[in-house]
């Protein structure tokens, strides 16, 4: 194990071809509190609302919430440490990911 830059512990894990990654605490955290912002804001919060209930800018909200919309079988990857080494959160604010799911699969294929 490592600690990360907050203070955060990573497990190391080992693929069966021998190459490694981590999971990623920060892109888990974010994907997380992505959706939970997504469902408030369907429910009918604002992103006003949402962004002083959680201490942060609206502008925040808005280029975070992208996290809420990864596939599901990507979401599952990230889970388990298995996403591709380019994928992580700082990759998904500056890289608009498509809305198809496919499209997000063949993209982050070639990271």
């Amino acid at each position: 194990q490592q600690a990360d830059k907050c203070g955060l512990r990573s497990k190391l894990r080992i693929r069966k071809g021998g190459s490694h990654t981590e999971l990623d605490p920060v892109l888990i955290r974010n994907i997380a509190r992505a959706h939970h912002w997504y469902k408030a804001i369907k429910q009918g919060t604002s992103i006003d609302q949402l962004a002083e209930h959680e201490n942060i800018s609206p502008a925040r909200i808005r280029q975070m919430i992208n996290h809420a919309f990864v596939a599901p079988d990507i979401v599952k990857s990230v889970l388990n440490g298995d996403q591709p080494m380019g994928l992580t959160s700082n990759h998904i604010q500056r890289h608009a990911l498509p809305s198809d799911w496919q499209e997000q699969r063949d993209m982050l294929s070639r990271l």
